[in-house]
């Protein structure tokens, strides 16, 4: 569907405050005109017939990345900034027959790392505590839930003469119906992700490393839900609560980080030699709303790719998308739920569907008082990862939080915005945790 240029005066500017999103595909800006009319997109596409990835498990590990990435809607893009600082943003995605796409403003070349977790599949109700599988009884955390990293390189699809790439875009509007009402003014492109690394773990053991070929040539066992018409509505009606608004900056970052209970880390890698690199990690900001601290805590065992990483280079960001909130789901069970607390919510890339970036590094945790207070946390709010509250895996491993250097939030039209460390860190939680 065409939109016409009376309908396309966006406001959107490049945010001179936020130059890690200046990159055309590291934010979306469409028309504040649009919102309420074209500009809500759609449904999660799998919510009410979704399978988690354990039933009817894929034989191998080629199979379940590929069952996981047919059923993800979407992921957080890790990546390095100019000065060599890892960064993540929130990003829409499909695949057609495992090749994956995005629709990005502007060519892009850039190398990034995808990661996806099982943890953002429909329930939608697992995400009140950070549950994962059709039946919640695994955390985010848990080996058990399937979370994947899929490095590579992004080139610029030409959709009018690449017929695989014409098979992305279906792919894409398929799976988010309203990317054909993104104003056409915006340069956005059809994307691949040419995929030269995937890691994965998805069951005890450890993790796996999956050769682009075998991913591709893998048949999914697993059946992938069709398309739904309606949520989880007929089941759960969601209670709605209430959040800072998007002209609360600070408010709004410390609210969503507060509720947070898993998220992107991104770091820079030492397996892949320097390029960026993202992994699902479970976070507790303090044992509830009302005490947390806007620095979430997050745990690494030894073994961990990502604790290798810090140990090398401790720079870092996290990245949180209001997606993975359980207080943003609409009334029906939508993502990111509509403002009002109608309606079938927001896609994840939409920008009303907010998403805050902690970058800074990695401070390990230590001394008897520290580690009770941050057990105390972990059990309170992850109460399906009892290692966490018990101090950390039997490998041995260490609690680590963020030392802020920069906090950003992207909630509405027009761009990302830096928050004052010290405006974010002084925030009265008492005041939005009810």
């Amino acid at each position: 569907m065409q939109i016409s240029l009376a309908e396309t005066s966006c406001c959107c500017r490049r945010s001179q405050s936020a130059p890690y999103i200046q990159h055309a595909y590291r934010f979306f800006c469409p028309d504040p005109c649009l919102h309420g009319r074209r500009g809500r997109l759609g449904r999660h596409p799998i919510q009410q017939q979704a399978q988690a990835v354990e039933d009817a498990a894929p034989e191998t590990g080629s199979q379940k990345a590929r069952s996981l990435v047919a059923q993800t809607t979407w992921g957080v893009v890790s990546f390095l900034d100019s000065d060599g600082t890892p960064k993540g943003e929130i990003h829409s995605l499909a695949d057609s027959d495992g090749r994956i796409f995005m629709y990005l403003m502007g060519k892009q070349e850039d190398d990034i790392a995808l990661t996806l977790t099982q943890a953002s599949l429909p329930p939608f109700k697992n995400l009140k505590d950070a549950a994962c599988g059709i039946d919640g009884n695994w955390d985010a955390e848990d080996p058990r839930c399937a979370k994947m990293t899929m490095s590579g390189s992004l080139e610029a699809c030409n959709k009018d003469k690449d017929e695989g790439c014409k098979a992305g875009w279906v792919a894409l509007t398929e799976r988010h119906p309203t990317m054909s009402s993104w104003p056409v003014d915006h340069d956005f492109i059809v994307h691949e992700l040419k995929i030269s690394d995937i890691w994965m773990i998805a069951n005890y053991g450890g993790q796996s490393i999956i050769s682009p070929e075998s991913y591709y040539k893998a048949q999914i066992t697993t059946p992938v839900p069709a398309v739904a018409s309606s949520g989880e509505a007929n089941v759960v009606i969601f209670e709605q609560v209430d959040y800072p608004k998007w002209d609360q900056k600070a408010e709004r970052a410390r609210w969503i980080i507060g509720n947070a209970l898993w998220t992107t880390l991104s770091t820079v890698s030492v397996r892949l030699e320097g390029k960026a690199w993202g992994n699902l990690r479970s976070i507790a900001d303090g044992p509830s709303v009302s005490k947390s601290t806007g620095k979430p805590v997050f745990y690494l065992p030894k073994p961990d790719s990502s604790m290798k990483d810090v140990t090398a280079n401790p720079k870092i960001s996290i990245t949180v998308s209001e997606a993975s909130l359980y207080g943003r789901l609409s009334h029906t069970g939508g993502l990111c739920g509509k403002e009002g607390g109608d309606g079938d919510g927001n896609d994840p890339e939409y920008p009303i569907c907010a998403r805050v970036y902690l970058t800074g590094t990695a401070k390990e945790l230590s001394g008897n008082s520290t580690l009770t207070a941050i057990k105390a946390a972990f059990k309170a709010r992850h109460p399906l990862a009892p290692w966490l509250s018990e101090g950390g895996s039997h490998t041995g491993g260490a609690f680590f939080t963020i030392d802020l250097e920069k906090v950003a939030i992207l909630d509405y039209f027009g761009g990302a915005t830096d928050v004052d460390v010290e405006e974010y860190l002084l925030v009265n939680a008492d005041v939005y945790s009810s």
